[in-house]
């Protein structure tokens, strides 16, 4: 069986800035998702604080009237 030899291929300074441009490029996404997720967690928190804080609403009172069969 014979092997193929491939000849490794050499990081070059220009492909090197291509890839850390490319890095960049997805850190900056993720960044920019990371911030709109924490707005939106900021935002649910918020709203569930309002709906704890709120007073549930009184039970209207027992006029004493148990009706047909009570």
């Amino acid at each position: 069986m014979s092997e193929v030899s491939e000849k490794p291929v050499r990081m070059t300074v220009t492909k090197l800035g291509h890839k850390i441009d490319d890095l960049t490029e997805v850190i900056d996404l993720m960044h920019n998702d990371v911030l709109e997720l924490k707005s939106a967690l900021k935002s649910l928190i918020e709203l569930q604080k309002e709906l704890l804080s709120e007073k549930p609403a009184t039970k209207p009172q027992d006029s004493g009237f148990k009706g047909m069969f009570g």
